[in-house]
């Protein structure tokens, strides 16, 4: 079992901020198709902080 905390530090102006969003979030749900594995993603922007649990 693996477990996995996922930080993902991206602004929200440019095409490569939202990559850096979609290759965590990739990331993660690499983590959440194996039932074994737990993983958390906290995303944090310049508008403040969000937590997902996947």
């Amino acid at each position: 079992m693996a477990t996995a905390a996922i930080v993902i530090l991206a602004g929200m102006a440019s095409h490569a901020d939202l990559g850096r969003l979609v290759n965590g979030l990739e990331t993660a749900a690499g983590f959440a198709d194996n039932p074994n594995d737990g993983v958390n993603c906290l995303g944090v922007t310049s508008r403040g902080t969000r937590l997902a649990h996947l």
